[in-house]
């Protein structure tokens, strides 16, 4: 991905998950113009968590009431 972002072969990039979190800032591919990372709780936000919230009382309400939760996942 460097070499790409740093020839121009990829216009940009953008990133949020690392191996070793949080990220090394020390490679060279943090220093180019044309790359933007965020940390991986980019998406814990207000809203998110009260929509999670919301989700979740339901799902409760629907399993305390005999039925089935919306989001239910399976295992095969």
């Amino acid at each position: 991905m460097y070499r790409a972002l740093r020839t121009g072969k990829l216009a940009a990039a953008a990133i949020d998950v690392f191996e070793d979190e949080p990220a090394a800032p020390a490679h060279p591919l943090f220093r180019l113009p044309n790359l933007i990372t965020t940390p991986h709780t980019a998406a814990e936000t207000y809203d998110t968590y009260k929509k999670v919230s919301l989700v979740t009382a339901q799902a409760v309400i629907d399993v305390l009431s005999g039925r089935e939760p919306e989001n239910l996942v399976r295992k095969n």
